[in-house]
């Protein structure tokens, strides 16, 4: 007959602790986000602006975006494992975003040019996905007054998106690094 393991030996000094301080992983992951959301909102109290194009105040976004999407895994995680994947692919998706426009960059305008790169792609994706409705008007379900309402919009935003499209072309062609 074999000996039985001794399971507590094979324990990490890290997973020792956790039992002497009675947590489990799932409870750390909520003590550091709940450390990052504080940061983050300190920083979004620092740097309070809405300049669109402003590396600083692009990575805070993201960075909000992730502790958000952290904040819904916190809240799925025993419950809805799939959904919980879904979100965590967002958040993988995001760091990617800040890898891509943050490290191996090799000088500020080299990012710039990036970040208005990106925001190009962004508003010509949301271009494309944005067409108007393939039906008629129902009038059981929205007025006529409504309808025009919400076509007059989508036109508004269209334009607007053209308008965005030629500004940054016209900011990125005129940037020393593009050429």
């Amino acid at each position: 007959m074999r000996p039985l393991i001794n399971l507590d030996r094979m324990k990490t000094p890290y997973q020792k602790k956790m039992e002497q301080l009675c947590l489990q992983e799932f409870n750390l992951f909520e003590i550091e986000l709940l450390k990052i959301e504080r940061f983050i909102t300190a920083l979004s109290e620092e740097y309070a602006t809405n300049i669109l194009l402003d590396e600083r105040i692009f990575l805070l976004r993201t960075a909000m975006r992730m502790t958000n999407l952290m904040r819904s895994v916190l809240v799925i995680f025993k419950t809805d494992r799939a959904s919980m994947m879904i979100l965590a692919r967002s958040i993988i998706d995001l760091n990617a975003i800040i890898c891509f426009m943050f490290q191996h960059v090799k000088n500020d305008e080299e990012r710039a040019l990036r970040l208005r790169l990106l925001f190009h792609d962004g508003v010509r994706t949301r271009l494309k996905i944005s067409k108007e409705p393939l039906q008629e008007r129902d009038p059981n379900y929205i007025s006529e007054e409504e309808y025009n309402t919400t076509m007059t919009q989508l036109e508004e935003a269209k334009q607007a998106d053209l308008k965005a499209i030629d500004d940054l072309e016209k900011i990125v062609v005129s940037r020393p690094c593009f050429s």
